[in-house]
């Protein structure tokens, strides 16, 4: 087996495995008591409970390590954009709605309208501060292409990624396993693509971008969304009592189909945007992080642009 594909099927069977474990955990612990009851510090602030703190966690270590790289490709591309800044707007923007699913008792409208004001205005923090940041170097070379720069590592990475935060906080109960559910359905497109394309694809899709990936490639990875997208509920729905909130988690099997596809080419259209950053930037992967992966951008860029689509569809759409 070649080296490359024995790493991804290790690291990338690692990847399930952890995940499905975080995600167990962040649903098990959500009824303790340390998870409903937040400290007093926090209190204080307006958060009262810690429901979906797990998930948040390990998001925020990921968009963190993301933001950076992103940092780097556009360094790489020829573009100086501010260091920190994007880091602590995008620490912020992801936080924001874990704050405020878990403040003060009110109807669902409230906390989203609370969501919404507080992203509005982290946003129109970072534009001013990016601003100020690329006016603090005393010059006036490429000030607007840093500001651009800037601002696109917050926008693809810190105002997208808290809706996957949004799908577990703002979601019914059990909203984890949706969250899994719908992850799942993203990444075995991936999957789906990449052995299709290596078994049978021929007819490259975008060459000039991404020389590898194969029209072929992208109707398995459709595929195996759709299958994935359908065949788990059904499978939760025959294994679970009749009287489980389980049974109505989930999408049924023609909503599951519609999901399935759009998130399979709404994720390859992610992953292809992620090729465009990095040809530009003359790198082949984000980062070296994970082997046979490549960086952090590399994992979660199919994630990233379905996010809020996914989180639209799941806790929007009339069941």
């Amino acid at each position: 087996m070649e080296l490359g594909m024995k790493h991804r099927l290790i690291f990338g069977s690692l990847f399930i495995a952890m995940l499905l474990g975080l995600i167990y955990a962040d649903e098990h612990f959500a009824t303790a008591e340390f998870f409903t009851r937040a400290p007093e510090a926090l209190s204080a602030l307006g958060v009262l409970s810690l429901g979906g703190l797990i998930v948040t966690l390990i998001l925020l270590a990921l968009v963190i390590l993301a933001t950076r790289e992103m940092t780097l490709l556009l360094r790489g591309a020829g573009h100086e954009p501010l260091g920190g800044w994007p880091i602590v707007v995008n620490v912020a923007l992801l936080l924001i709605p874990f704050v405020a699913a878990n403040g003060y008792p009110a109807d669902p409208a409230a906390l989203h309208a609370r969501d919404w004001m507080l992203t509005t205005a982290a946003v129109v923090i970072a534009f001013v501060g990016t601003a100020i940041g690329v006016a603090a170097r005393r010059t006036t070379d490429h000030a607007m292409a840093a500001i651009g720069a800037t601002l696109l590592g917050i926008l693809y990475v810190g105002l997208l990624a808290p809706f996957i935060i949004r799908i577990r906080v703002f979601g019914p109960p059990g909203a984890s396993w949706l969250l899994l559910y719908y992850i799942g359905v993203v990444k075995f497109c991936d999957m789906g693509a990449y052995f299709t394309g290596r078994a049978i694809g021929r007819t490259k899709l975008i060459e000039w971008l991404s020389p590898k990936k194969t029209i072929e490639g992208l109707a398995g990875g459709v595929t195996a969304s759709v299958v994935v997208a359908v065949v788990i509920p059904m499978i939760v729905r025959s294994l679970a009592s009749p009287e489980s909130p389980v049974q109505t988690l989930f999408p049924t099997p023609f909503r599951a189909a519609i999901f399935g596809v759009a998130m399979a080419l709404v994720g390859h259209a992610g992953d292809l945007l992620e090729s465009l950053f990095k040809r530009d930037a003359k790198a082949k992967d984000s980062a070296a992080a994970i082997p046979a992966f490549g960086g952090v951008l590399d994992i979660i860029d199919s994630p990233l642009l379905t996010a809020p689509l996914a989180y639209w569809i799941l806790l929007s759409w009339p069941k």
